[in-house]
Formats: C-alpha cells, sequence, structure tokens
C-alpha cells in the first residue's frame, strides 16, 4: 500500500468518522485501514484520529492534514486525467493557428493554478485566418480550438462535435479599436457600453472561453 492509498483512506474515515463504513466503502479490511491510518500518524509524528466509542473526529493536526490530503489527491486526479487526455489526443492531428508573436503553437488548456500549457501536437496544415481555421475542421483536417459562441450552430448540426470539455484554452480578448481623441465622443461611448452588454449576454458571466471542436464522424476523445 502506498502513502496516496494511506491519505485516501484517512480522508474517508475523516469524512464518515466511521472506521467501519469506511472499510466498507473502501472495500477493505478495518484492520488494514486501520493499520493505515497509525502508519500515516507515525509518519506524520501526530495523532491525526481522536477515537471514541462512538465516532471518530478529526485532531487539530488531523484537521490540517485533511486539507493537504485533499489537495495532493485532487492533484494528482488531475495529473492522472491530464495523462488520459494526452494519450487520446496522440491519435489525433491540431490544425495549427500561426501567428507573428513568439506564441507557441499546439493544444492549448488551463491548469488547475490558472496557468495556461500548450501540448505539442502534430498537424497537417497551419492556417492564419479564422476562416481557414474553420474550414478546416470542417474538412476533417483536424481539431480546432475557438470560442463556442461563434460555432454554436455547427455544433447543433453536428457539423462540429465538442470535445475535452473539461479542458478549457485560456479566454481570448476582444477589443474595441477607435481613432484616438482627446475626448472620447459620447456615441462611442454609448456604442461601447451596448456591445459590452450584448456580448456579455451571448458569452454569459465566464466571458469568452474557448470551446473545442473537430468535425462530425472523427473520433472525439471524450
Amino acid at each position: 500500500m502506498d502513502q496516496l492509498d494511506a491519505m485516501r483512506m484517512f480522508v474517508r474515515v475523516a469524512e464518515l468518522e466511521s472506521f467501519t463504513r469506511s472499510a466498507e466503502q473502501l472495500g477493505v479490511p478495518k484492520a488494514t485501514l486501520s493499520a493505515a491510518i497509525r502508519r500515516l500518524e507515525e509518519q506524520m509524528g501526530t495523532r491525526l484520529l481522536q477515537r471514541t466509542t462512538r465516532r471518530v473526529q478529526l485532531t487539530t493536526d488531523g484537521r490540517l492534514c485533511y486539507a493537504r490530503c485533499q489537495d495532493l489527491l485532487a492533484d494528482m486526479e488531475e495529473f492522472n486525467g491530464l495523462f488520459r487526455q494526452q494519450g487520446q489526443l496522440s491519435g489525433h492531428r491540431l490544425v495549427h493557428y500561426g501567428s507573428s508573436g513568439p506564441r507557441e503553437s499546439g493544444f492549448e488548456y488551463l491548469q488547475a493554478d490558472g496557468s495556461c500549457a500548450v501540448l505539442s501536437m502534430s498537424g497537417a496544415l497551419t492556417v492564419n485566418d479564422s476562416e481557414s481555421y474553420l474550414a478546416a475542421a470542417l474538412a476533417g483536417l483536424g481539431i480546432i480550438q475557438l470560442p463556442r459562441v461563434g460555432v454554436e450552430p455547427l455544433l447543433a448540426s453536428g457539423e462540429l462535435v465538442a470535445i475535452l470539455p473539461t479542458w478549457q484554452a485560456p479566454p481570448l480578448p476582444i477589443h474595441a479599436l477607435y481613432a484616438h481623441r482627446r475626448q472620447l465622443a459620447p456615441r462611442v461611448q454609448a456604442f461601447i457600453q451596448w456591445l459590452s452588454g450584448i456580448l456579455a449576454s451571448a458569452l454569459g458571466p465566464d466571458g469568452p472561453r474557448d470551446g473545442l471542436a473537430t468535425r462530425a464522424g472523427m473520433d472525439a476523445a471524450d
């Protein structure tokens, strides 16, 4: 039994406040569960659980350990999920979108800490405009990443299929450009406010998020 198994057992006991019920849910003997918690306490150098005849409660150190274990286990689940998703993506091609800046090309996704990561993927085509980008996906040339709001009709018709909904790319900025003036004209201010309201209604409370799409009929990783 490894450290992660022991942490999972400890978290379950902490949540159910019972060794018996935890052992039943985990499908392990109660003695095995007790031994794992004991080893964890020895490694931590402190008592994590206060046992009574009626219930099991977390000690002060146990509450701290419980919170930390939850974070570590959640991180491990994310890593395992990422590896599974990467394995699924490895059998697909990406339509690459070229740019003049130093931006790395690949499958983009947000990590748990909010930072952006890029998974390198092979592709047969690189384009530099949104129309060609979408047309390439519709032609079955690979996976694309673009705002869902722009392809809702294609998703509804089945021409495109959304994949990997939990692996979102970073939000795309939307800019309003206008001629520089010392004083911004009231009509420009009114237009920007009107446009902001329209976009907020269309994109929802989280703003523009990247959706993932591939041509219908191709295998979609989900």
